[in-house]
């Protein structure tokens, strides 16, 4: 086919061009900066950082595009320690978009509960135990506080923004399996608990750069670099934002038939809210657009390859010879509705690949930048970089360009479920 005799002409020179001391700078100095969620800081020094990149590489109409995002931004140190037992202070996160506890935070009875009793229960005064809470039972409910045991060595930051709409639930932690038995065991029966959020609205940005084509038609590839707020996220992903960078900067000079927009997502962590807003600010140019890719989680040395194909069996087949020709290590593709950013795009009828490298410590400050890995960050960026190359190039696409009105219809309730609409 054109696309793979393209290929084959030009993918040695290109390979070689790939700079890991360059994507290991980008992490290194995302990672730097602290939190990067909508309402810090740290996201708008992002934005900046990645701005001046892509006009460094010579890109075209780059942009800063500024939107309005509900955020959930921790204002005190969490608290959680056990009265009954000398005062021990257990690990913990706080689930974003709760209450907050008084000032002074607040000592009750504490109950280990099962999640149907989350509903059925008058917890009222207390300060309940659970894994795996059905969220939505206790929102606006009369209880002094929640701890989720997280199914983790260590607690995992959780966003409620998807609830938020609906209400607040009491005052939540997040806690590690390990501390959740250190509890139990000890016949713990009191907690004292201080969570103080303030949960707003804030200023939250995209940036959006042109890689010119022959033809009016173009491919969108994007990784989000806010993240949650706890952790330097690393793989979540300053990781992602490296390879989309790198290959921002090593494809200047290609000659290519269809141009690539090159966009740095902002509030992906609450309800793809970057995606959305782009999404709808540029609607009519969507329809120009014939495939999408998402980097999403970037070269954790412990994790696997993930790909999550939306379209067709020929898009199927399209993506499995591409990762059998770069010899890249996937190790399960799957043909269903799309993920997280690329659900505006799914529901514009747009085809589109989420590439993820699932690891192991998410939402955590374990998800540093010392646990990424130069090999595993080159070989996504090259995959990525050949099949935005095949896309680009070839004159007719090897794959149909629409998507079925299940998966459009099932995209639209996957984004529904983060919290957002579109359009």
């Amino acid at each position: 086919p054109p696309y793979k005799k393209f290929a084959l002409e030009e993918i040695s020179e290109w390979l070689s061009a790939i700079n890991i001391s360059a994507i290991r700078g980008h992490v290194e100095y995302l990672a730097s900066l602290g939190t990067r969620a909508t309402g810090y800081e740290g996201n708008l020094l992002a934005a900046q950082y990645i701005y001046e990149k892509f006009k460094e590489y010579g890109l075209q109409e780059v942009s800063i595009e500024e939107f309005d995002q509900p955020f959930s931004c921790q204002t005190k140190e969490v608290c959680l320690r056990i009265p009954s037992r000398g005062g021990r202070v257990i690990d913990c996160y706080p689930l974003g978009f709760c209450r907050s506890t008084p000032i002074e935070g607040i000592t009750s009875d504490l109950v280990v509960v099962d999640p149907i009793e989350l509903k059925t229960k008058n917890l009222e005064g207390k300060i309940a135990l659970c894994a795996h809470p059905n969220y939505e039972y206790i929102i606006g409910k009369e209880m002094d506080g929640l701890i989720v045991a997280d199914m983790t060595p260590w607690p995992t930051y959780h966003s409620l923004y998807r609830l938020a709409r609906k209400g607040l639930i009491p005052p939540a932690v997040s806690i590690s399996l390990t501390d959740a038995y250190t509890i139990i065991g000890l016949r713990t029966s009191s907690a004292y608990l201080n969570v103080q959020q303030e949960i707003g609205e804030a200023k939250a940005h995209n940036v959006v750069a042109t890689f010119p084509g022959r033809t009016g038609e173009f491919i969108a590839v994007f990784a989000h670099f806010d993240s949650v707020p706890v952790g330097g996220a690393g793989a979540d992903n300053a990781g992602g934002v490296a390879m989309l960078l790198e290959l921002a900067r090593s494809m200047a000079g290609l000659k290519l038939r269809r141009g690539i927009k090159f966009i740095a997502f902002s509030a992906e962590e609450v309800g793809s809210g970057g995606a959305v807003a782009y999404a709808k600010k540029h609607l009519s140019e969507l329809d120009d657009c014939i495939f999408a890719i998402n980097i999403d989680g970037g070269g954790a040395i412990l994790g696997r390859n993930l790909l999550t194909v939306t379209g067709d069996y020929s898009l199927l087949e399209f993506i499995k010879e591409v990762v059998s020709d770069v010899t890249h290590n996937i190790s399960q593709i799957y043909l269903r509705p799309g993920s997280m950013d690329s659900l505006p795009f799914n529901i514009k009828g747009i085809p589109s690949v989420y590439y993820n490298r699932n690891h192991y410590n998410t939402h955590s400050h374990h998800d540093t930048s010392y646990l990424l890995s130069e090999e595993r960050l080159r070989e996504s960026t090259e995959f990525i970089g050949e099949l935005l190359k095949r896309l680009a190039q070839t004159e007719k696409l090897p794959f149909d360009r629409k998507l079925s009105k299940e998966l459009i219809q099932r995209a639209t309730e996957n984004l529904s479920e983060r919290g957002n609409t579109f359009p």
